[in-house]
């Protein structure tokens, strides 16, 4: 009889012990929640600052104070040749000490000079654009900025995505589209690029710091089952944003410079070998758990499987192999691809998207 009475006191003790460690799952899953969520928003914040308004505050600074742009090339010369020289140290030093991030800080670093672009000056050095000093020798070697458009075949894509739109417009428009609306969609689409870029970066940062936070090794939910590595993926997208909004800029007389077409290829080159580098040590560490994930999860973005296999065929080729195994393939692979992509530029007819 004493045993029956007890019972219920039995079945509340327990069901008070399962609401209580409920109630501190549910906290640590929220205290994980908002860390990620504050953290990410932060990043991305900053990440913001850096393209948007760091670069216009720089370049109203530098125009308030012409003698820090008024300088003779001569006197900014030795200070290109010595930045130059630390950038491929940079390289030299991430390849050969197996410290990859070296390498992808100079490849950001070479890339850095497009925010020159946005100060839209007729001297090249004037105002932000005296970054551009970092492109200087290889400007003094060839008397022009042509180098820079060396790789154009990357801008393939956007051209191809314009022309579809262009045809759906003149579908809707029933001719026609005029140059103005041709101008803005044009810019409005690199700026669109930018903001998607920024987006993935913030979730995938959110992703990745909640994962982190619950002890998850390796992360495969939310956007993480579409990509490896979706923060690259969304680096990638912002400085091909804004590749091509500085392609359409409105130039004074004499001061146009083509877009770094060939920085960010060195740069998105760099970005695919750091993510292919990290690769690399998860599968050392944890051979057969990493490869099933590879297995299910995408590399960069989804893609179809016969173009998938078309990106392999260069590993194949070089290294009898699917994906590259070691430091000195992910260089070799690396070296291949831009000299491909560079040399395609001397095969098919120059895209000026400025025209």
């Amino acid at each position: 009889m004493e045993k029956e009475l007890g019972e219920p006191q039995d079945i509340r003790e327990s069901l008070i012990k399962i609401g209580l460690s409920w109630k501190k799952a549910l906290s640590q899953v929220n205290i994980a929640f908002f860390s990620a969520a504050t953290l990410s928003i932060v990043f991305t914040g900053a990440l913001i600052y850096w393209i948007y308004e760091l670069p216009r505050k720089l370049n109203l600074f530098l125009r308030e104070n012409p003698d820090i742009t008024d300088q003779t090339y001569l006197t900014l010369k030795p200070l290109a040749y010595l930045t130059f020289g630390l950038i491929v140290v940079g390289y030299l030093v991430g390849f050969l000490c197996k410290r990859p991030k070296y390498s992808f800080l100079s490849s950001l670093m070479l890339y850095l000079p497009t925010f020159g672009h946005f100060a839209a000056t007729m001297l090249p050095f004037a105002g932000i654009g005296i970054i551009r000093i970092i492109w200087f020798p290889f400007y003094e070697q060839t008397g022009s900025w042509d180098f820079l458009q060396l790789g154009h075949v990357i801008l393939i894509p956007f051209v191809i995505a314009m022309e579809v739109i262009l045809f759906l417009l003149q579908d809707v428009f029933g001719g026609t589209v005029s140059r103005i609306l041709l101008f803005e969609l044009r810019e409005g689409l690199g700026v669109l690029l930018i903001k998607i870029g920024i987006l993935i970066f913030l979730f995938s940062c959110f992703n990745w710091l909640y994962a982190k936070f619950q002890k998850i090794r390796l992360v495969d939910f939310w956007i993480y089952k579409y990509s490896r590595h979706p923060q690259y993926v969304g680096l990638l997208l912002t400085s091909y944003g804004m590749l091509i909004q500085a392609s359409y800029l409105l130039y004074p007389k004499g001061g146009y410079v083509p877009p770094p077409i060939l920085y960010w290829l060195i740069f998105a080159l760099m970005t695919i070998g750091i993510a292919l580098r990290e690769e690399l040590i998860w599968h050392k560490n944890n051979p057969q758990e990493y490869k099933t994930y590879q297995e299910n999860i995408p590399f960069m973005i989804p893609l179809p499987n016969i173009i998938v296999l078309f990106l392999r065929l260069p590993v194949q080729w070089l290294f009898k192999k699917d994906t590259p195994e070691s430091n000195k393939e992910i260089l070799g692979l690396l070296i291949f691809y831009l000299a491909l992509l560079i040399g395609g530029s001397f095969i098919l007819p120059e895209i000026n998207l400025h025209a």
